[in-house]
């Protein structure tokens, strides 16, 4: 489960936030920081609950694959593949 979201950075972050890995899930900042990169590892012990993650976080209870909005963002497909990451490696949401 690998995807990317457009989001506003808080106030608190700094500048160039560092990359966090931790128990199978990595958050990286791209975009000068403001777009975060969360990749999921499938034996991550939150990899079974990451759609209901999702589903609490957007407060739905809708489908997890139903509350994605997909977009074609130009500067975050250059970030990633300067990732060396392949658009059939990830999902832009």
């Amino acid at each position: 489960f690998v995807a990317a979201a457009a989001a506003v950075r808080p106030f608190s972050m700094p500048p160039n936030p560092p990359t966090v890995h931790k128990h199978g899930v990595e958050i990286m900042y791209l975009c000068d920081g403001e777009v975060p990169y969360v990749c999921m590892e499938s034996g991550s012990p939150f990899h079974e609950y990451a759609s209901s993650m999702l589903q609490c976080a957007l407060s739905s209870g809708t489908k997890a694959d139903g509350l994605y909005t997909y977009c074609n963002d130009k500067r975050l497909n250059v970030e990633l593949n300067r990732l060396s990451m392949k658009p059939a490696e990830y999902m832009v949401a």
